[in-house]
C-alpha cells in the first residue's frame, strides 16, 4: 500500500516502470497529480495497492517492497 504525506499531490514518478512485470498481478493508484491527499485513517484512504508474486513469500515482499519504493507520490 502506499501511505503518501498528506497534502496536493504534484506528482507521480514511475508509475509504468512496473506494467509489464510477469509478476505484478494487480497495480492500482487511487490519486493523480492535483488530487488532495488528507490523512490516512481508514482502508479506501490508502493512496494505491500493488499485489505481487514470486516463487515464495520472501521474493514477492521484496518485488512489492521495491515497487512501493520506486513508485512515489510526491505531495506538497
Amino acid at each position: 500500500y502506499w501511505f503518501p504525506k498528506p497534502g496536493i499531490v504534484r506528482k507521480i514518478s514511475n508509475l509504468t516502470s512496473f506494467d509489464a512485470h510477469p509478476d505484478v498481478l494487480y497495480l492500482e493508484l487511487h490519486v493523480k497529480p492535483g488530487d488532495i491527499i488528507g490523512p490516512i485513517d481508514c482502508h479506501p484512504a490508502r493512496a494505491g495497492v500493488v499485489l505481487a508474486t514470486g516463487r515464495d513469500v520472501t521474493s514477492a515482499r521484496k518485488l512489492a517492497e521495491t515497487i512501493i519504493n520506486s513508485i512515489q507520490i510526491i505531495t506538497s
